[in-house]
């Protein structure tokens, strides 16, 4: 099957009649952003070192791995995920022993936190680690992060006991993320991706071989797929590049190249003429949800860099953005036809090599067959009938108003935000030409794109075939979901749907009609919150302003009206609790409902700032002196003697 790009991009040249101003070489490459040092090292290694100044002091360094769980032979299901735990459990130069500090426990020495600033996540087809707001007053910090980086490339130890130790920890994440709709999803992976690799590939993997697993087949794993030919280090910050990357330098050069590497395949999934349909249930699932693929090959990465992908992606964002639209003003309606609803273009589920138009739906119990109706109503009426030239503009605008925002604040964008593009850029082969060109290259492109081109584009997003829907819904007495006939039988309905072209009520009248009335304001003082000022008005509205210089063209504004449910009246109560489904759990016969879903485990993730911020408003004192003075002291005199209390202490020693 062809990929988006090819094809549609001829067709959208007929119809922009001055795009050939712009595109005059559709393929032509995008350039690389100039502020950002791209190198390769001689054993493979690729590395993205750029300085920026925000914020101040801190640098962020992380590791990226073309590899995951869809490279685990059937006897390693869940090492991949296992492996990314075990980098923090002992390597080379942080071995948390009694011969050196562990990676962890030498990060929170220096203020930097497991699992706010140090962390993982594996994935199906790749796993990134990161050290992230690394202070770099001391250098021998940012030294020992690159050892870091380093060891987790090519030296983490592996030791028999530290595996035994983790087999227990990802057994309770196992346990604590075994959700309905994980059990759901995993189930349905075999339909979704038949005879592929696909079909069991989530990362957390097979219990069975986290409990039994031997030492060498992790070992084997780690050995066979982390390699310096697929990672990439990504260090932005304020940093001196010339000198990280010196260092850098020195510190992989004992990294060896791989020799006879094994090939890093990216598994095809194949065509289907006849729709793909997986029903699951299952009792901790809430509410029916429904997701309906239209797939089509990926893009090749080949093709990423150039200004035809460019467009190509920019007309998709605008009929994704204008069918939400659609979508979301259904849900507003007085009875929409589903709790929530949303279109999307991206990969395909778990998998890189399709991509796929999504539409989702989720709905009250009985209404799963309106909601999934009603999303591929939405979607074949954009097909067949397009977005109108309104809706587009207001789009476009948004659109632009975004990136032109963007470039005015590019001094002040964050380094989290650059390594997020060079991560993808180094995995995905997206794009990175820099925010100077976008914002150049976006007026010049979308301007020149009429709507025609864009509903050129949704006409290509749904297809015939290669059609797959993911249906869950709880697992409850009376409830209904359609049979794999009917889904089947109402995709096949779409392109005879009766349906009319969509109007957008666009309307010219201003916001407010009518002047507004102004009050007065009764009292203004300094506020005592984060230097604000503090502002009372004739109808009793307090605000709260604050300026300040972090964007140049953004004021935030948020309004708070105590009461919420506590505040509905009693003869809607119950019909309002069944709406939004906490009826049942209200009338369980216990003193206290929430105790009965609480874990046995309870975990809390305070952050310290703020924790100082509340304890500071603390009378810790008056507390104590409180504490103190309720204190009821009771004598308890035993009935036995003491001879006999000193018999009995001798008994049990």
């Amino acid at each position: 099957m062809k990929h988006l790009l090819r094809g549609l991009f001829i067709a959208v040249l007929f119809i922009c009649c001055n795009f050939q101003l712009v595109l005059a070489q559709p393929m032509q490459e995008l350039p690389v952003d100039k502020n950002v040092r791209i190198g390769k090292l001689d054993n493979g290694l690729t590395y993205y070192i750029r300085h920026n100044a925000l914020p101040e002091k801190r640098v962020e360094f992380y590791i990226a791995q073309k590899v995951g769980s869809i490279l685990e032979e059937p006897q390693q299901r869940g090492l991949a995920h296992f492996l990314e735990h075990m980098a923090f459990n002992g390597t080379k130069h942080f071995p948390g022993d009694e011969t050196g500090l562990g990676i962890v426990p030498w990060c929170e020495t220096k203020g930097i936190k497991f699992g706010t600033n140090l962390n993982a996540y594996t994935s199906v087809d790749q796993t990134v680690y990161n050290i992230s707001n690394v202070p770099t007053e001391n250098i021998n910090v940012v030294d020992s992060c690159l050892l870091i980086l380093h060891d987790w490339s090519s030296a983490i130890n592996l030791a028999d006991k530290e595996i035994d130790k983790e087999r227990g920890v990802i057994r309770e994440e196992w346990r604590s993320r075994n959700s309905g709709m994980l059990r759901i999803m995993t189930d349905a992976q075999s339909t979704l991706y038949p005879d592929s690799k696909y079909s069991d590939c989530m990362p957390i993997g097979s219990i069975d071989v986290i409990n039994n697993f031997p030492y060498q087949d992790i070992r084997d794993y780690y050995a066979k797929w982390y390699r310096p030919d697929l990672q990439g280090i990504v260090i932005v910050g304020d940093i001196n590049v010339d000198e990280i990357e010196a260092k850098l330098k020195k510190v992989f050069a004992d990294v060896k190249a791989p020799v006879n590497p094994a090939e890093r395949i990216y598994y095809p999934v194949a065509d289907n003429q006849e729709p793909l349909i997986y029903i699951g249930t299952d009792k901790e699932v809430k509410n029916p949800y429904v997701n309906i693929f239209f797939k089509q090959d990926a893009t090749p990465d080949s093709l990423k860099n150039t200004i035809a992908y460019y467009a190509t992606q920019y007309m998709v964002s605008m009929a994704m953005n204008m069918l939400n639209n659609r979508l979301n003003e259904l849900r507003q309606t007085a009875n929409p036809p589903f709790t929530s609803a949303s279109a999307e273009y991206g990969n395909y589920f778990l998998a890189k090599t399709k991509e796929a138009l999504a539409l989702d739906a989720s709905s009250k119990i009985d209404g799963i067959d309106l909601a999934m109706k009603t999303v591929l109503e939405e979607a074949e009426r954009a097909r067949r009938f397009g977005f109108t030239a309104s809706e587009y503009e207001r789009a476009r605008a948004n659109y632009l108003q975004a990136v032109e925002s963007a470039y005015n604040e590019r001094e002040k964008t964050k380094s989290g935000s650059y390594v997020n593009e060079y991560v993808n850029n180094f995995l995905e082969k997206e794009p990175i030409p820099g925010i100077e060109v976008e914002y150049t290259l976006v007026n010049k492109l979308a301007p020149n794109i009429p709507v025609e081109a864009v509903n050129q584009v949704m006409q290509q997003l749904i297809t015939d075939n290669n059609q797959v829907v993911l249906l869950a819904g709880p697992e409850k007495e009376g409830a209904k979901y359609p049979t794999k006939e009917e889904i089947a039988a109402l995709l096949k309905q779409m392109k005879s749907f009766d349906l009319k072209p969509y109007e957008d009520k666009v309307s010219n009248e201003p916001l407010i009609s009518e002047d507004i009335k102004g009050g007065k304001i009764v009292s203004e003082k300094a506020g005592e919150i984060y230097g604000t000022t503090k502002l009372v008005l004739s109808n009793g509205v307090t605000v709260y302003v604050k300026p300040t210089d972090f964007k140049a063209d953004q004021i935030v504004m948020k309004g708070v009206s105590l009461g919420g449910t506590s505040v509905f009246p009693n003869d809607e109560i119950i019909d309002i609790a069944q709406e939004i489904d906490t009826f049942e759990i209200s009338i369980q016969p216990f003193e206290d409902c929430c105790t009965i879903f609480a874990p046995d485990r309870p975990k809390t993730n305070p952050k310290l700032k703020n924790a100082e911020q509340y304890e500071q408003r603390l009378d810790v004192e008056a507390l104590v002196e409180r504490a103190v003075a309720g204190i009821i002291v009771t004598e308890i005199t035993p009935k036995v003697e003491k001879d006999e209390v000193d018999d009995l202490i001798e008994d049990l020693l």
